[in-house]
């Protein structure tokens, strides 16, 4: 089985903000779903750094700057896209590099346990 994955990561004015969907741990035995958890801007630069390695940015580049956001999903079609700050959004049906999606990976098992207890807490004070 090979299930559903996406993952966001947005900058806003008080810092970087992350999104996942994946199966994290050992990648077996817990699928997470959380949204908008504060990421360092040292962990979203590790990811900015291997797409513009990979030549990601560049080519989304060309068809606008600043980058705002970027979105990976792989399903229905695998997809990857930037949206911009006057709200433009650049979007293509192409698969990332494995490197890239093994960053996100990363993130997501770093983050998940502190963002799904946010997300726990935050059920239970309403």
């Amino acid at each position: 089985m090979n299930p559903v994955y996406s993952f966001a990561l947005k900058k806003e004015k008080d810092g970087w903000l992350f999104s996942a969907d994946c199966l994290v741990g050992n990648r077996k035995d817990h699928y997470t779903s959380f949204g908008s958890f504060p990421v360092t801007a040292e962990d979203a630069e590790g990811f900015l750094r291997i797409i513009r390695e990979d030549g990601e940015t560049e080519r989304l580049f060309r068809y606008r700057n600043p980058m705002r956001i970027f979105n990976r999903s792989d399903a229905p079609a695998r997809s990857s896209g930037m949206t911009f700050s006057d709200g433009n959004r650049v979007e293509k049906e192409t698969a990332l590099g494995s490197r890239a999606i093994e960053y996100l990976r990363e993130l997501a098992d770093r983050y998940y346990e502190a963002a799904e207890s946010r997300q726990t807490a935050a059920g239970t004070n309403r």
